[in-house]
């Protein structure tokens, strides 16, 4: 079950971000890509709660985009993104409500009193030392190294969607970063955003290696 909830959530994150990915490259403003991606956020979040925190990095990525198009673009995007975002959080926020008597953002922090579920700064370091640990030894020194060449070559380039899928895994990892223990389950959504820059750096590689062939 926990599996499936995981698979869920990462395939609405996915498709969200791909909706984002496809308003950018689209020559001509289609606002409805925006509205369906927020939906989809929307309904992430309602199967888990942290899905939120994707919203960060994918506004980054949507002001990056329409810095030229002046404030008012800007606003009319955000606009449209918070309506899809705000339909798809509504049926878990109506259940607080009735459960409650108030809307609660994270069921979980008004259940167990606390400022973020499993909000640990003490736990941060030997957390990410073990998902570090965990990482390497099922990527090895190759997987490491064509993550952090893609990483490069995005950085480079200034291919913002990958850029935004970079700030979107360190985001994760980070926020996962501060449980008591490691969990690979919930560090899948980190490896899953993570895959693009990996397979980026492989075609950096390639494309270098083919130039040096010709050579």
């Amino acid at each position: 079950l926990a599996g499936g909830i995981m698979f869920l959530r990462v395939t609405l994150l996915t498709g969200a971000l791909a909706l984002l990915a496809r308003y950018v490259a689209l020559p001509n403003e289609r606002r409805w890509h925006l509205a369906v991606s927020g939906l989809l956020t929307g309904l992430a979040y309602c199967v888990r709660e942290p899905s939120l925190l994707a919203v960060g990095p994918m506004f980054l990525l949507g002001v990056l985009h329409e810095r030229k198009a002046g404030l008012a673009s800007l606003l009319r995007s955000a606009g449209a993104f918070a309506l899809g975002l705000a339909a798809g959080a509504l049926p878990l926020l109506v259940q607080t409500f009735v459960i409650r008597r108030q809307v609660s953002i994270s069921p979980y922090v008004a259940s167990h009193d606390t400022l973020l579920p499993g909000f640990h700064s003490v736990a941060l370091p030997e957390t990410l030392s073990k998902a570090a640990s965990y990482f390497f030894m099922h990527m090895g020194g190759l997987g490491i190294a064509l993550l952090l060449a893609g990483a490069a070559l995005a950085v480079y380039r200034r291919n913002r969607t990958l850029l935004g899928l970079l700030l979107l895994s360190a985001l994760y990892a980070l926020f996962y970063g501060f449980y008591w223990m490691f969990s690979k389950r919930y560090y899948y959504v980190v490896a899953l955003t993570a895959i693009p820059l990996a397979a980026y750096g492989a075609y950096a590689a390639l494309f270098c290696l083919g130039r040096l062939i010709r050579r």
